[in-house]
């Protein structure tokens, strides 16, 4: 049994069962979060606690001073203005890859969104589109597309963007991993773009 708290919200439990993660929070309505009964720093806000798929590294959205950021097993990562859920068309929250690796999340700051890999922001649109698994099943690919000003999106895979189009809609992954496709629209034509 872990220490006592004025509230507790976001119990999270890894995949295999055996950790369990919380968000406490103190008289001051400050908040932090306790994994496996350690309590981590304090922070004015604190949400999606995630734990990897082999439950050995856990991350969660953090803020301070009106800045937002992703801690990963006790490491602050770059700072933004918001994380995750407000830029991401399904309501991102840090999310790791299947084989446990990698990290990746949304974050957003001065008029730009940008997507983070293993705590290193890529480049700033205007706006993104990710699905909820960034990563293919196979963990080797990275995919969004990203809105580059109000009238061109681009497609991106591993870090590389495509031509120009109209609109690029969320990827799709092929079962094995090995494809990612998305569907683009130019003028009055649909195209599917394929890796």
């Amino acid at each position: 049994i872990g220490p006592a708290y004025d509230a507790l919200e976001e119990i999270a439990f890894s995949p295999d069962g055996k950790r369990v993660g919380y968000v406490a929070m103190d008289e001051d309505a400050r908040l932090c979060a306790v994994i496996d009964g350690v309590a981590g720093p304090w922070f004015d806000g604190l949400q999606d606690i995630t734990f990897s798929p082999d439950s050995r590294r856990v991350a969660y959205c953090a803020s301070r001073n009106d800045k937002a950021f992703v801690m990963e097993n006790g490491k602050h990562g770059p700072t933004f203005d918001e994380i995750g859920m407000y830029y991401a068309s399904s309501g991102l929250k840090p999310t790791f890859s299947p084989d446990s690796r990698r990290l990746a999340y949304v974050g957003a700051g001065n008029g730009r969104v940008h997507v983070v890999v293993d705590g290193q922001p890529g480049p700033g649109f205007e706006d993104l589109h990710v699905t909820y698994t960034f990563f293919s099943p196979d963990s080797r690919h990275l995919a969004y597309s990203g809105k580059l000003d109000d009238e061109r999106w681009v497609a991106v895979v591993d870090g590389k963007q495509s031509a120009v189009y109209d609109r690029v809609f969320d990827p799709v992954y092929s079962a094995d991993g090995a494809h990612v496709f998305f569907e683009a629209r130019r003028g009055d034509s649909d195209w599917i773009l394929l890796d």
